[in-house]
């Protein structure tokens, strides 16, 4: 089925850009700024830490937020306040907002659950890898009848090469839901069991959007964060 998704998901992902804050080591840091950067959440003990893909650890000295209940491994927008800096990745800082990412681990694709994974099409905008975790902004188109499904996956039915590189499958089924309108979607997956003792890992990821299957080639590397995405405001309803 022909769909002119593109044309009316363009204007959308323009007016919904947001600025993400970007982190030079050289550059004083303003402390009565607000940045607003991808990050994980990382409650330890009695003190909750966040981990921002820019390589900033936040220790959260204030919060605006009265219920703060942070899950470790979630992913989120944070907007934040530097307050003090006592060394080059540690930050103090006033929490000002927490928007939460979907978040979701690497699923098995097999001849069982293949019918609920689906393969309807999406439109990918970007797709990266930053803080362990691969992200991605999508474009899908949206009836208002159903729960889209987003996952990704390791296609058990497919054998690949053995070439070191590790195959995945980006797979939204949108529940026969009717594509009234555009909708843009935001979706961390964790990659951590693909680490296997290698700091650098390179992913295939094939995904199918509206004019046929395509394919991705990223690099994640463990050892630091590689923010080089373009994110984008982003519909939360809708898919999970």
């Amino acid at each position: 089925m022909k769909t002119n998704f593109p044309k009316m998901f363009l204007p959308a992902m323009f007016a919904t850009c947001i600025l993400l804050a970007s982190c030079d080591e050289e550059e004083k840091v303003e402390y009565s700024q607000n940045w607003v950067e991808r990050a994980t959440l990382n409650p330890v003990g009695d003190r909750n830490v966040i981990w921002t893909d820019g390589g900033r650890n936040l220790l959260i000295e204030s919060s605006h937020l009265d219920n703060y209940n942070p899950t470790e491994g979630q992913r989120a927008f944070v907007n934040y306040t530097i307050r003090s800096n006592p060394d080059s990745s540690n930050y103090n800082v006033t929490l000002n907002n927490v928007v939460k990412i979907l978040t979701k681990d690497v699923a098995y694709l097999t001849t069982e659950n293949q019918s609920e994974i689906g393969d309807d099409p999406v439109k990918i905008y970007s797709l990266w890898c930053s803080g362990g975790y691969l992200n991605v902004n999508f474009g899908f188109n949206y009836g208002f009848t159903a729960t889209h499904l987003i996952n990704l996956v390791e296609n058990k039915m497919i054998v690949h090469p053995e070439d070191g590189k590790v195959y995945l499958e980006f797979r939204h089924n949108a529940h026969n839901d009717p594509q009234s309108v555009a909708r843009l979607g935001t979706v961390s997956f964790n990659l951590a069991p693909y680490k296997n003792g290698s700091n650098l890992v390179e992913f295939v990821i094939r995904a199918k959007d509206f004019q046929g299957e395509v394919e991705y080639h990223v690099h994640s590397d463990f050892l630091r964060n590689s923010d080089v995405g373009n994110d984008i405001k982003y519909s939360g309803d809708g898919f999970r």
